[in-house]
């Protein structure tokens, strides 16, 4: 499963989680790791666009939890790929740094999760790039000893 944070114009334009520049992002991000983006089943926190693209409020992210809690729990997965600033904010009690957090997988029932920086961010910010390089080494890992072993 692939978390991603909120429908940016172009993902509501589309009616898809993912779509236009940040979407050919994460192909290649996945495609370094030898995955495919249809391998992963992606939804957003945050269900519908923010008005004028802001960020989303703790109230809509909290109106919309119980959504993802619930696509969480009919499909059962065994790794959770979270990006952006979005997705801490839904399986943290406290508020948490992302970097504090990406690159480690961690444990919750029965699934990963493991956080890292949402295309659109690495795009404006490309310093980071090297960083979710080594995240993504180690998502790979974790996702080769879940199903390949």
């Amino acid at each position: 499963m692939l978390i991603t944070e909120f429908p940016g114009s172009e993902e509501d334009y589309y009616g898809r989680p993912v779509a236009g520049k940040s979407e050919d992002f994460l192909r290649r991000m996945l495609f370094s790791i030898n995955l495919k983006l249809e391998d992963f089943f992606i939804t957003p926190v945050v269900k519908c666009k923010t008005p004028a693209g802001r960020l989303p409020e703790p109230e809509e992210i909290e109106a919309c939890k119980k959504h993802l809690f619930n696509q969480i729990r009919l499909l059962k997965p065994k790794l959770v790929l979270a990006l952006g600033f979005t997705p801490p904010k839904v399986f943290f009690k406290k508020p948490v740094p992302l970097s504090e957090i990406r690159g480690k997988p961690y444990k919750v029932k029965s699934a990963y999760l493991f956080f890292t920086y949402h295309p659109n961010y690495i795009l404006k910010n490309p310093g980071v790039r090297r960083l979710v390089w080594k995240d993504l080494q180690e998502f790979k890992k974790l996702y080769e000893k879940i199903f390949l072993s």
